[in-house]
């Protein structure tokens, strides 16, 4: 790679880095301000009869609400430190393509794989206990099954990348 489409990349990826670790610190606030608020409702503070009534909505809708704003903001973080660490690593490296990238995007495709199952069917379960006259619905999102998988291949030629990285350093 030419020395100024390498520095074009490390910049941008510092520029990235950056962003996912905002992302990251804002996420991880979210979470935090869910847990306490998820915590409230469930020793039945004042605070949260107040909202209930405010904003007209059931005490079980909002634990149900927090609850699931929690275990997907988990997943958002989780996703948002592998990618803040590819971007990093890649701003610090001469080449994007190493074992520990392939790696990263590998598990970012797995957390979205799960996130795509789980969180719907934690969903359907949570919902359907609270009305009984429902059927059991899953509602499935296509999109995060597809960018799982869009991951999952990125990493397959990351991978690849890596081993003809290797191949060319040693060859030099």
């Amino acid at each position: 790679m030419g020395t100024d489409n390498l520095a074009k990349l490390q910049r941008t990826s510092g520029f990235v880095s950056t962003i996912s670790l905002i992302v990251m610190i804002l996420a991880t606030l979210i979470l935090v301000v869910s847990a306490v608020l998820l915590i409230l409702c469930l020793i039945d503070a004042q605070i949260i009869y107040d909202i209930v009534e405010a904003a007209e909505i059931s005490k079980n809708d909002i634990e149900i609400t927090l609850s699931l704003v929690f275990l997907s903001i988990i997943f958002v973080d989780t996703v948002m430190f592998f990618v803040y660490k590819i971007f990093k690593d890649i701003e610090v490296s001469y080449t994007p393509f190493k074992k520990e990238n392939s790696k990263r995007l590998m598990q970012i495709s797995y957390i979205l794989m799960i996130y795509a199952i789980v969180i719907p069917i934690l969903s359907a379960i949570i919902v359907g206990s609270m009305d009984l006259n429902d059927d059991l619905q899953i509602d499935f999102n296509p999109v995060f099954i597809a960018v799982a998988v869009l991951f999952y291949c990125m990493s397959l030629v990351f991978d690849y990348g890596a081993k003809l990285q290797q191949e060319s350093d040693e060859t030099l």
